[in-house]
């Protein structure tokens, strides 16, 4: 895109050739990831609903998430702006007028002040993007990611793709999704837009600027660093009063920490068991350790966390209830004969026993495993059997 709208141009002809190298980048994405749209079946379906008005962000709560992102793209758009001669073919005082009465007037029709400052915003990037001013075609191309992330908060203030969550929390995936990809568009501006701001600014505004730039990064940097310690516990154990552990990006480190025997035998299936093997293991809650060994060893198990399965493959747990009766067949039945039928439908070749199964399944149906199936491991908690070859 960045090639296709360089140049100056005539405003028809820049036009026309934005919209050429856009439909190729759509058309280019519909036909590589044809393959999957094809064999890709989700359970939830394209419903949209309409966002009621006390759901919508409170600028305050945007703005703390957004708001270093969304200062450079405003930052980038009043500096292209203020240098051209008629944004709208209207002089730049009038412009101005009509964004800030466009913000104004969204901002009491929807009762949120939010979509008053992204409606604004928008004004902007689209007279950038029509006008007849002579803008590189590289920061053309990133007031056009300017556009498309504003248009991306403004759709998730309006709109939600409904799912089983409720209304309670009808908005929670559509935001977290689109923002995901607002986010890493934002980077992109943010990257670009620093520089081309503060070099055509004049230098009292520059310093002023780059002030408020600095001491917004402080305030975005808090998160990450307080926030990691928080959500790691401090970096200790599980009560808080536990030996500390050293901060690493190895998402597997507090398994060691807090469950060393877990981490042993988990390490031993990553080394040991062929990746397409299937493992039984329990099932249980969400957010919680359920789901270990196929999250932390990469292999296929017959349920992790229900509700998360549910949302995507089935809204009427039917199949996930099915599934979740069966592995608590499988554990705690002590003839392990009767449960082959179970234990051939869903491909299992290793049965992991370990601290969740010791606690949310019948002593005698653990126990029957070791009566007759091979041990391939056993540590001080874990035991890791293997079905018998002929099934």
């Amino acid at each position: 895109c960045v090639v296709v709208v360089g140049g100056a141009g005539a405003p028809r002809r820049r036009a026309l050739a934005l919209a050429a190298g856009l439909a190729a980048v759509v058309g280019m994405s519909v036909l590589l990831f044809l393959p999957f749209r094809l064999a890709f079946h989700p359970a939830a379906r394209a419903q949209l609903g309409w966002v009621e008005a006390a759901k919508r962000s409170p600028l305050g709560g945007f703005l703390t998430v957004n708001g270093l992102g969304l200062f450079t793209a405003a930052s980038l758009l009043v500096t292209e702006l203020s240098r051209c001669a008629s944004p709208l073919r209207v002089t730049r005082g009038a412009f101005l007028w009509m964004a800030g009465g466009l913000g104004a007037a969204m901002a009491l029709a929807t009762g949120c002040a939010a979509v008053g400052l992204l409606s604004a915003l928008l004004l902007a990037a689209i007279a950038l993007l029509i006008s007849r001013c002579d803008i590189a075609g590289e920061r053309l191309f990133v007031i056009l990611l300017a556009l498309l992330v504003i248009a991306l908060f403004l759709g998730c203030e309006f709109v939600y793709l409904k799912d089983f969550y409720g209304e309670r929390l009808q908005r929670q995936n559509t935001v977290f999704k689109f923002y995901f990809q607002a986010w890493i568009l934002l980077s992109v501006i943010f990257a670009c837009g620093v520089e081309w701001v503060r070099g055509r600014l004049p230098q009292g505004w520059r310093y002023l600027w780059l002030s408020a730039l600095i001491l917004l990064i402080g305030a975005a940097l808090i998160y990450p660093v307080l926030g990691t310690y928080h959500r790691c516990g401090r970096f200790r154990g599980g009560g808080r009063g536990s030996v500390p552990y050293l901060p690493t990006l190895d998402g597997a480190a507090y398994i060691r920490h807090l469950y060393p025997a877990e981490g042993e035998a988990l390490q031993w299936v990553r080394e040991n068991i062929p990746a397409d093997q299937v493992i039984l293991e329990a099932t249980g809650d969400p957010y919680s350790f359920h789901g270990r060994v196929a999250t932390f060893t990469g292999h296929p198990t017959v349920l992790g966390w229900g509700n998360q399965e549910s949302l995507w493959r089935d809204w009427s747990w039917k199949t996930i209830q099915e599934r979740t009766q069966n592995i608590k067949t499988m554990y705690d039945e002590p003839n392990k004969a009767s449960v082959m039928p179970l234990m051939k439908r869903y491909g299992i070749r290793y049965v992991y026993v370990g601290t969740l199964e010791k606690k949310k399944y019948r002593d005698e149906g653990l126990a029957a495993f070791g009566a007759s199936w091979p041990v391939v491991y056993r540590n001080s908690e874990i035991s890791i059997f293997k079905t018998p070859e002929r099934q």
